[in-house]
């Protein structure tokens, strides 16, 4: 049968509700003090390569796929088959208030959970019928590879059933801890239950044999030649066609109507953000430029930091750095912490030499010819 050949499970964190409810449908966050950024490291550390992330639509499982898919560079679909059981007139009620307050239907449900439809909610059968349309969306999309499946104790649960031709029965008994994982190999059967993915893998096991260095790169575009923003706004194509999430954080051109800029409100995946204001070598208000550059800085921090996004373009940072309206040892101490997956361009003349000595690529563009010395104009569609 055509289909990934390793899946991995894994259950979302802790909530913020309680922990001992029926939660089903309901929307629940993730608690805060969940960091799902760390998770999805060490997710990545186990899984390795992945080709494809996929996930409960609900936010307690999607913003953790969310940070999964950006650490492993691969797309992710959301899909509501693989949401918990729908708990009806249960949902966030605990077990003992539903013996309470509904004898009769809990009785029936404890004796014949797998087929009894819970009041306004589904059956064991409603939910293994949708995860089966989910798992064969899947085989559909992937002829093999290996995809990380974030969902619910019940809906993983099921779809190990599907994976291991398991009983009813053996199907629950499967241990699935919140904010843990499991492995299963379809070709052999083999499978790790409730893996603590906070613990590294061996570095001699097949797990750890899997590991990529996906640490992101630094990469640098200077020189008085042309094509800086354009040779970085040709990675940002590259990298949204491999559906990562890109930031484009313009220093310079914000006082311009550039074909990129009119571009990228149709671009899904693509930040773009012109935060110039105008304030450029022939500015005569200091104080304005001063003050947007800083602006400007807070808002391409930001944007590093929070991780939500594989590549970030700082385009013409340098000018604001080399007029002392940035200082350098602000943008040299978010480069280096920023998440290792995180990817950073950085585009203008004159790079300091701290840039280039912490970058891992460096490319300079050099002028041979320019039609501007001809008193040619700079050309829409080519030059902006």
């Amino acid at each position: 049968m055509k289909g990934p050949t390793t899946f991995w499970l894994v259950r979302h964190g802790d909530i913020d509700g309680p922990k001992d409810a029926c939660v089903g449908w309901t929307d629940v966050p993730p608690a805060p003090s969940f960091d799902a950024l760390a998770a999805a490291h060490n997710i990545a550390a186990h899984a390795g390569e992945a080709d494809a992330v996929y996930s409960s639509d609900l936010s307690r499982c999607y913003s953790l796929a969310q940070k999964i898919a950006a650490v492993v560079n691969a797309p992710l679909r959301a899909m509501k088959q693989l949401r918990e059981l729908n708990f009806g007139a249960w949902e966030m009620m605990r077990w003992e208030e539903i013996g309470e307050q509904d004898p009769a239907r809990y009785r029936t449900f404890m004796d014949d959970w797998t087929h009894t439809r819970i009041p306004d909610g589904e059956s064991y059968v409603d939910l293994q019928r949708r995860v089966t349309e989910a798992l064969a969306a899947m085989r559909s999309e992937r002829d093999e590879g290996t995809v990380i499946v974030v969902g619910h104790a019940g809906s993983l649960r099921v779809l190990a059933k599907l994976l291991l031709n398991l009983s009813d029965e053996e199907a629950t008994a499967i241990p699935m801890d919140r904010g843990r994982c499991a492995r299963i190999d379809v070709r052999t059967g083999e499978r790790s239950w409730n893996i603590d993915p906070s613990v590294p893998p061996d570095a001699s096991s097949s797990e750890g044999q899997k590991k990529t260095d996906r640490r992101g790169m630094l990469i640098v575009y200077t020189g008085d030649g042309k094509g800086k923003t354009t040779a970085a706004l040709g990675t940002a194509m590259r990298a949204l066609g491999r559906g990562w999430k890109v930031a484009v954080a313009q220093f310079i051109k914000g006082a311009w109507k550039t074909g990129e800029g009119m571009m990228a409100p149709s671009m899904s995946g693509l930040t773009f953000e012109t935060m110039g204001r105008g304030f450029t070598w022939e500015s005569k208000n200091l104080e304005q430029d001063i003050a947007a550059a800083k602006e400007a800085w807070v808002r391409a921090d930001a944007l590093i930091l929070s991780g939500d996004y594989q590549l970030v373009i700082l385009d013409e940072i340098t000018y604001p750095i080399n007029f002392h309206f940035l200082p350098i040892a602000d943008v040299m101490e978010t480069l280096a912490k920023k998440p290792p997956h995180v990817h950073v361009i950085v585009t203008g003349r004159d790079a300091l030499k701290e840039i280039l000595e912490a970058a891992d690529l460096v490319t300079e563009m050099k002028e041979i010819k320019h039609p501007f010395r001809e008193g040619r104009a700079a050309v829409e569609g080519i030059d902006y």
